[in-house]
């Protein structure tokens, strides 16, 4: 299950055409994680979103930010993403 490689790596690497992206952030909600969502998208931008105790405290894509941020990773899932704990 992703949610024991999460705990157990130190990063977890894999493709959105794989995994959803609201999965991944729903996962990162509910075990409370701390750390880095990067999504590395085919259009060259590059999306973050940080976590602490769970929750969304900055997220960048391209240049939007925040909640516009996140909204439009979610409308275009495309490309590869890397979890990064801590």
């Amino acid at each position: 299950m992703i949610c024991d490689l999460c705990c157990k790596l130190a990063d977890v690497r894999g493709s959105l055409g794989i995994f959803s992206l609201l999965d991944l952030l729903q996962l990162l909600g509910s075990n409370q994680s701390k750390g880095l969502l990067s999504v590395h998208h085919p259009s060259d931008r590059e999306g973050k979103v940080y976590f602490d105790a769970g929750r969304v405290v900055f997220a960048q894509f391209g240049t939007l930010e925040d909640a516009v941020a996140v909204r439009a990773m979610l409308r275009d899932e495309r490309g590869n993403f890397e979890l990064i704990p801590g």
